[in-house]
């Protein structure tokens, strides 16, 4: 039940190295938990001062004074973030759908 795993943390936390995309991230966000992530994870470009915070280094002293800052401030999650985004699974099945008729039209 990650719905339940997200909500009963204050934030989620992934200072990665590096990172392709990071779906952690939007699970959090999507179930209303802000994150912390580092600026090498791929889903920190969906990220924005409403949902989190983006790391400028990975560093324990970044990480510290995030976690402070993030004790400060109230994060305002929209319910709307992920189909804002395109990023719920029927935008994503519709996007595929869209890709294959493209694809069988070309090679036609």
């Amino acid at each position: 039940d990650m719905p339940a795993i997200y909500t009963a943390v204050d934030a989620t936390l992934l200072p990665s190295r590096y990172e392709a995309f990071g779906l952690v991230v939007i699970e959090s966000i999507a179930c209303g938990t802000p994150v912390i992530v580092s600026n090498r994870v791929g889903s920190s470009e969906l990220v924005s001062e409403k949902e989190g915070i983006i790391l400028p280094e990975r560093t324990p002293e970044a990480i510290i004074d995030a976690i402070k800052s993030m004790e400060k401030n109230t994060y305002s999650i929209d319910e709307t973030y992920l189909s804002d985004r395109g990023l719920t699974a029927s935008q994503h099945i519709d996007a595929i759908k869209q890709f294959v008729l493209k694809s069988a039209h070309h090679a036609h």
